[in-house]
């Protein structure tokens, strides 16, 4: 990510090339944060078009053995998507139907920015800060707090529930199908084609966000 200080240079042709030429560096050298042969480049690029430009990061992306990275870019650079799914082999992802559902999945992503991929990864200080705010939710509401104690504890669990469904990638709605999961909606493209993969992970890079 480059920053610059106007939108002018930003949609300068001249710098957009320069930004290109970094990119390609950084590649080259697998680069997955700022290094001294990088952060010169940016500076020489400052001194001619005379305007302060800092290279914010620098994120390396490959792919293991068994493995497929697509990648998302939106709004001309501003907002990037990278999936990573794995299977048994990688031909498993020759499959042009699993390549385009793995696609939509990066859609998805840059659409909703999920904040975890399953229930398996929120810690579980996270949970329980939820879990007080819920309670607290509960006390201040008058009529709540006078159910049974069963009743309360079956509100509070279905909050978090309903939270995880939110914050969760593979249980969110699906972007292409709202009426299923994204879980859901794998597990019918592992049935459809007969390729056994999974998303592992995923990155959600946007421009100018606090990193």
């Amino acid at each position: 990510e480059i920053v610059c200080e106007t939108d002018f240079v930003a949609k300068n042709a001249d710098f957009i090339a320069d930004g290109y030429k970094i990119a390609e560096k950084a590649f080259s050298a697998k680069a997955n944060d700022v290094n001294p042969e990088l952060d010169s480049m940016v500076k020489d690029i400052a001194i001619v078009i005379k305007e302060n430009i800092a290279l914010k990061r620098v994120r390396f992306f490959e792919a293991a053995a068994g493995e497929y990275l697509h990648s998302y870019t939106h709004g001309e650079g501003k907002l990037v998507v990278v999936v990573r799914a794995k299977a048994a082999s990688g031909s498993a992802f020759a499959d042009d139907r699993v390549k385009s559902f793995i696609h939509d999945v990066a859609l998805h992503i840059a659409a909703f920015n999920p904040m975890f991929l399953d229930q398996t990864q929120p810690d579980a200080s996270w949970v329980k800060e939820q879990q007080e705010i819920f309670a607290k939710q509960v006390e201040l509401d008058e009529k709540l707090k006078a159910k049974p104690a069963k009743v309360i504890e079956g509100i509070l669990a279905g909050k978090l529930k309903k939270l995880m469904s939110d914050v969760c990638l593979l249980d969110q709605p699906f972007v292409k199908d709202e009426k299923m999961s994204v879980a859901t909606a794998l597990a019918a493209v592992k049935k459809e084609t007969g390729v056994d993969f999974g998303i592992v992970n995923y990155s959600y890079i946007k421009v100018g966000e606090a990193v």
